[in-house]
């Protein structure tokens, strides 16, 4: 059993091919011109049509690809976004140290709001939430003459899970972060305070 229209490997499946970053498996075929495989990729034109088959394993080729690649985006994603955060909590412990220099008389701040109106740091990190993590800045409830930094992964679960740690910063710029899914939470009010048993290891 035949198709009759040879567009539908050339126009849909090859581009797919090739336009999803898969140049490097295309040239295999070139590589190894006697396959049959590699037959319908370079003789198109030639041939009047294209058993199902041989567009199944196409697909299935794609499909192949596809599931090793995915996973492979998916954690180098995370990997980002956690490094991300990292930074971004650096970046949020200085803005509290200038802060505390400049405009708050040696005290420091919880509101984001605050850090931006003073240009300390930007509007997106002054949300609370950036690069797939949420942020809560705590401070010393009686003289605010200390702090804590706290952030989890927004989404901490699932294929669409945001980071796999969730890390924590003091005022003494030592950073923590727990990589136990089951201590990591879900709500930044409750779970992103910095006491030393929510954030078992030190980051270097």
């Amino acid at each position: 059993m035949h198709l009759k229209s040879s567009a539908l490997l050339h126009d849909i499946c090859l581009p797919l091919l090739l336009n999803c970053g898969f140049s490097a498996f295309y040239n295999l075929f070139a590589i190894f011109p006697q396959t049959k495989f590699s037959r319908i990729l370079f003789n198109m034109k030639n041939q009047n049509g294209f058993s199902l088959i041989e567009l199944l394993i196409v697909v299935l080729i794609i499909a192949i690809i596809a599931a090793i690649a995915i996973p492979n985006f998916i954690a180098a994603r995370r990997a980002a976004n956690e490094s991300s955060a990292v930074s971004n909590l650096r970046t949020l412990h200085s803005g509290e140290m200038v802060y505390a220099r400049t405009n708050g008389g040696g005290l420091y701040t919880e509101n984001f709001e605050i850090l931006v109106t003073a240009k300390i740091i930007d509007q997106a990190l002054g949300s609370g939430y950036k690069s797939g993590y949420s942020f809560l800045i705590k401070t010393d409830p009686t003289a605010k003459a200390s702090f804590n930094i706290g952030t989890i992964p927004q989404v901490s679960s699932g294929i669409v899970q945001t980071g796999t740690r969730k890390f924590c910063i003091e005022t003494q710029g030592v950073m923590r972060f727990e990589a136990n899914q089951s201590l990591i939470g879900t709500n930044i009010q409750n779970d992103g305070d910095c006491s030393q048993t929510n954030y078992a290891e030190t980051v270097q």
